[in-house]
């Protein structure tokens, strides 16, 4: 993963289909080919930490934002389930809305406890 620490993303594969959990990151073109060469791929957990106004915070902590996941996502060829996770404490619906916003065509999701 592209993070200003190492981080990595864990790829499991079942009869049923594939998840894939990413660690801490930001835009990785090697991410999303990874991503492609999964045929079955039917949900990816990922970090989106942070709202559009702080992308100059996102940007230095290597974290995606609304909108630099919604250009990351356009890259992919599989259309997996998005879970979004990692959403810094009180700016969660924000992040959220703003999914929605930078790619309504995405289904998205917020990991929650229970989940």
């Amino acid at each position: 993963m592209n993070h200003v620490v190492p981080a990595c993303a864990i790829h499991l594969a079942t009869a049923a289909g594939s998840l894939v959990f990413s660690g801490d990151t930001t835009r990785s073109e090697a991410f999303v080919s990874a991503l492609n060469a999964i045929a079955d791929l039917r949900h990816l957990i990922i970090d989106t930490s942070f709202e559009n106004a702080l992308v100059d915070i996102a940007q230095a902590s290597k974290h995606h934002w609304p909108d630099s996941l919604a250009a990351e996502l356009q890259g992919l060829s599989v259309g997996p389930e998005v879970w979004i996770t990692h959403l810094k404490p009180g700016n969660e619906s924000a992040i959220m809305n703003e999914l929605r916003a930078a790619a309504p065509d995405w289904e998205w999701r917020r990991c929650c406890r229970g989940r």
